[in-house]
């Protein structure tokens, strides 16, 4: 459960998103996205985190033939956090990841360990 939740920022970024004008005039927002969102939330958290309190915000893209990306814009954490998640992700570029209707999908995504 708790992974669920730090993933759930991703989620809160994207509702944000997808409530803005332009997005509803380019995509129709639905409950078919909600399920897609959550499939991804629940791949996402099945990282297991080291450390205590290191924080990572990674850019993940996930084009429309599945291929998902990551890139690091915010990393405050040690060596072995780093690697940790790193791994983590690297892994996630081998697995094919779902379409959601041939949408290039771009998210910001919060990568917490808690105490």
């Amino acid at each position: 459960m708790i992974n669920f939740f730090k993933i759930l920022l991703a989620l809160v970024i994207f509702s944000c998103i997808a409530n803005s004008n332009e997005v509803k005039q380019k995509y129709k927002y639905d409950a078919f996205d909600d399920l897609y969102y959550f499939g991804i939330s629940e791949r996402l958290s099945a990282w297991v985190p080291v450390g205590i309190g290191e924080k990572a915000t990674v850019r993940v893209t996930i084009d429309k033939n599945g291929k998902f990306e990551y890139e690091f814009k915010k990393i405050t954490a040690s060596d072995e956090f780093k690697q940790n998640l790193t791994k983590f992700l690297e892994d996630q570029k081998k697995i094919r990841y779902p379409v959601n209707r041939d949408r290039f999908i771009d998210l910001l995504v919060d990568f917490k360990s808690e105490e």
